[in-house]
C-alpha cells in the first residue's frame, strides 16, 4: 500500500494542472490517446526494469547503476548523472512554484521562502528508504485531491449547472488537433506527467514480496489511479477554460477567491 501511495505522489504533481494546457493543443480525443499511451508505455517499462532486477547477484540492490554495470559498464556513471539531472530538475521547480506563491499568498521576501522551504525539506530527503515518505506522500495525496476537487467541482458547477464559465471560455475541439505546433510542444506536458522511474527501484528493493508480478501490481495500480486522476483534470479542466487556458490552470481562477488561495497554498 505505501509503495502504491509513494509511486501515485511521484507521478503526479504540479505537472497534473499544465495538463490541460495539452489538451488545449490537442483536442481532446487525440489528447486522451496520448495520455493512454504514456501510461502504457510507462507502465511497460516499469516491468522490463523489475524484470531486469532478477539478473543481478543480489535483487534488492538494484539500481540503474547496478544494472548499467551490467549492460554497459562504461556508461553507467553517465545514467546516474541523467538521473540526478532530472531529479534535481524535478526538486528545483518546486522551489521556483513557492517562490512564486508564498510572497502573493502571505507576504516577505521570495528568497526567504525558497530557503525556508529547503531547509524543511532537507530532513525528508535524508531518510533512508522510501517507504518512510509515505505520510508525506499521503499529505501530498490529500493536497492534490483538493486541488483535483477544484478542477471537476468548478467544472461541474460551472459549466454543466450553470453557464458561469462559457462566457470566458475559448474554442474547444473534441476531435480537430487545434494547435499543431502546440502539439509538439506540449508533448513533453503529458509525457513527464508520468515519470516515475527513479523510485521503482527502491520499491522494488523494499517490498516485502518483490516478484515481477507483484511490482507489476503496484505499477499497474498507481499508473491506473494516476490516468483517471490525469484524465480527469485534463478533459474537465480543457473544457472549462477551453483555448483560454493558461500553462497552470490554477493560474485562470479567481485570485481573489478563498477556494484558489487554498490550492494555491
Amino acid at each position: 500500500t505505501s509503495s502504491i501511495i509513494n509511486l501515485v505522489k511521484t507521478i503526479i504533481g504540479a505537472g497534473l494542472f499544465a495538463v490541460p494546457y495539452a489538451f488545449r493543443s490537442d483536442g481532446v480525443l487525440l489528447g486522451s490517446l496520448l495520455v493512454v499511451l504514456a501510461a502504457a508505455t510507462t507502465s511497460f517499462g516499469i516491468f522490463i526494469l523489475a524484470k531486469c532486477s532478477k539478473y543481478l547477484t543480489n535483487p534488492r540492490h538494484s539500481s540503474f547503476f547496478t544494472l548499467c554495470s551490467i549492460t554497459y559498464p562504461s556508461l553507467s556513471l553517465l545514467f546516474d548523472f541523467a538521473m540526478f539531472v532530472q531529479c534535481f530538475g524535478v526538486g528545483l521547480s518546486y522551489l521556483v512554484l513557492v517562490g512564486d506563491l508564498f510572497p502573493g499568498l502571505l507576504g516577505g521576501n521570495r528568497d526567504w521562502w525558497i530557503l525556508g522551504s529547503a531547509l524543511l525539506i532537507i530532513p525528508l530527503c535524508l531518510l533512508r528508504h522510501l517507504d518512510s515518505l509515505k505520510y508525506s506522500s499521503i499529505l501530498g495525496l490529500f493536497a492534490l485531491a483538493y486541488l483535483v476537487t477544484l478542477v471537476i467541482g468548478t467544472f461541474v458547477y460551472g459549466v454543466v449547472l450553470h453557464d458561469d464559465y462559457k462566457s470566458i471560455r475559448g474554442d474547444v475541439f473534441w476531435v480537430k488537433v487545434y494547435d499543431y505546433n502546440g502539439l509538439i510542444s506540449t508533448f513533453s506536458i503529458i509525457i513527464f506527467a508520468y515519470t516515475c522511474t527513479m523510485n521503482i527501484f527502491s520499491i522494488i528493493n523494499e517490498l516485502t514480496d518483490n516478484s515481477v508480478s507483484n511490482v507489476t501490481k503496484v505499477a499497474n495500480s498507481s499508473i491506473g489511479i494516476a490516468t483517471f486522476l490525469i484524465l480527469s483534470v485534463g478533459i474537465t479542466g480543457y473544457l472549462t477554460f477551453g483555448s483560454n487556458v493558461l500553462g497552470n490552470i490554477i493560474l485562470n481562477y479567481d485570485p481573489d477567491s478563498i477556494w484558489t488561495r487554498v490550492g494555491k497554498f
